[in-house]
């Protein structure tokens, strides 16, 4: 939040202590921040992240600057916030995962328009199956860097030995994997058991072809998690994606945030 404080002849006053309070749209205090001092009248407060639950509504901002002989000023301001994208797929589709910016130390790109950004979509079939595409990426010369994180649901069972749960993932790959040459199969696939959240589930490993790079398509790593969530009807799978694997890191840290739709959906 950027502040300008003025004495009552419009003149910039400097060296006030200014403190920046945010509360949320349950009227609790949300942050309280001591204000920067940068010079000509101007204050600055740090960067403040909204929660993802939760931060939906009006919210209300006061700043109170004091300074020689007992001078005081407030202000006072209201916001609107929008239901993060992590809210809105809870309600939409009952599972949640956190926001998926990892590019940019977590923060998203600082140019848009320039650099790239988050693309998402959806895919929802009649039978109520279906698929999210959660995917960051970037420009350069060469093509594009990319980290995706795609949701399935579908009907079926768990897979119950290595060949079924390689044929799960091909059969997933057929429906998603954004950036996969679609005229190029798969290699390389090997699944093991494993466990997630507590529950038996598969994991797979494998490699594909990227087809948005310009010269020629190069090989990324794919992972996929394949469980089941009490009381759904469907096999769930996060699949993880990107031709920078250093990413991948931080893909794994996104899918251990995702939670199963309550048990009365699905």
């Amino acid at each position: 939040m950027a502040l300008y404080l003025a004495d009552h002849d419009g003149l910039p006053v400097e060296g006030a202590t200014v403190q920046a309070r945010l509360w949320t749209p349950g009227g609790e205090l949300f942050s309280s921040q001591a204000c920067t001092d940068r010079g000509q009248g101007r204050y600055l407060a740090g960067l403040v992240r909204l929660p993802l639950r939760g931060a939906g509504g009006t919210w209300r901002m006061v700043a109170k600057a004091t300074w020689e002989d007992g001078q005081q000023a407030e202000v006072e301001g209201m916001f609107q916030a929008d239901p993060s994208l992590s809210e809105m797929y809870q309600s939409q589709h009952g599972f949640w995962v956190e926001y998926p910016r990892i590019f940019g130390l977590g923060t998203g790109f600082y140019n848009l328009h320039e650099s790239g950004g988050l693309h998402f979509e959806d895919w929802l079939y009649q039978d109520g199956s279906g698929y999210v595409i959660l995917d960051n990426y970037r420009y350069n010369a060469l093509g594009v860097t990319f980290a995706a994180l795609e949701v399935h649901w579908r009907q079926g069972d768990l897979p119950t030995d290595t060949v079924a749960a390689i044929a799960h993932a091909h059969s997933l790959a057929e429906a998603g994997l954004h950036h996969q040459d679609p005229d190029t199969a798969l290699s390389k696939l090997a699944a093991e058991t494993s466990t997630f959240q507590g529950r038996p589930a598969w994991r797979v490993a494998g490699w594909g072809q990227e087809y948005y790079v310009t010269k020629a398509a190069a090989e990324y790593p794919v992972e996929w998690l394949i469980f089941n969530c009490p009381g759904s009807d469907w096999v769930w799978s996060l699949i993880l994606s990107t031709n920078h694997p250093a990413y991948m890191k931080d893909l794994r840290a996104l899918q251990k945030s995702f939670e199963c739709p309550p048990e009365h959906q699905h």
